[in-house]
């Protein structure tokens, strides 16, 4: 079912309920969220200067102040995304009511970095490396024999 009417960034009743849904099971975690805003393929009259573009960020911000609304806190928004057209849900049928929606991403808190190798996995997996250059190593002042 579409969150939108179409060529419009007023939700549907329905779509509005489910963000107060989302907002609540939102506020239970700690990460911040990005809201992204899509559109069909359908385009607009060239004259008018509103486009897809425009709709789509429209529509990512109506989603984030119904969010608000449900009692979002604001420092939980990360980014509000508009996306056009450019990443249908149905991308067989790109004029589809269904692309006309919102994407929420819960963000992670920070990057996931791959654990470190153990020796062993380290030396089968890895290729073998230079040796580095190390340099000589200080020797100790020698006191010059007299000849």
């Amino acid at each position: 079912r579409s969150m939108f009417p179409r060529a419009s960034a007023e939700m549907y009743e329905p779509a509005k309920k489910l963000m107060g849904v989302v907002a609540q099971i939102v506020a239970r975690l700690p990460n911040k969220i990005t809201v992204t805003g899509h559109t069909d393929a359908t385009p607009y009259s060239k004259g008018s200067g509103y486009g897809n573009w425009e709709l789509s960020t429209d529509r990512a911000n109506a989603s984030r102040r119904e969010l608000l609304n449900a009692g979002l806190d604001e420092s939980r928004i990360a980014k509000v995304v508009g996306m056009a057209d450019r990443e249908p849900l149905v991308p067989e049928d790109p004029t589809s009511p269904q692309n006309r929606r919102i994407s929420i991403v819960l963000m992670r808190e920070a990057p996931i970095e791959p654990p470190a190798p153990r020796a062993a996995e380290k030396s089968a997996t890895a290729p073998p490396q230079k040796a580095e250059a190390v340099p000589p190593a200080l020797e100790p002042p020698r006191k010059l024999a007299r000849q």
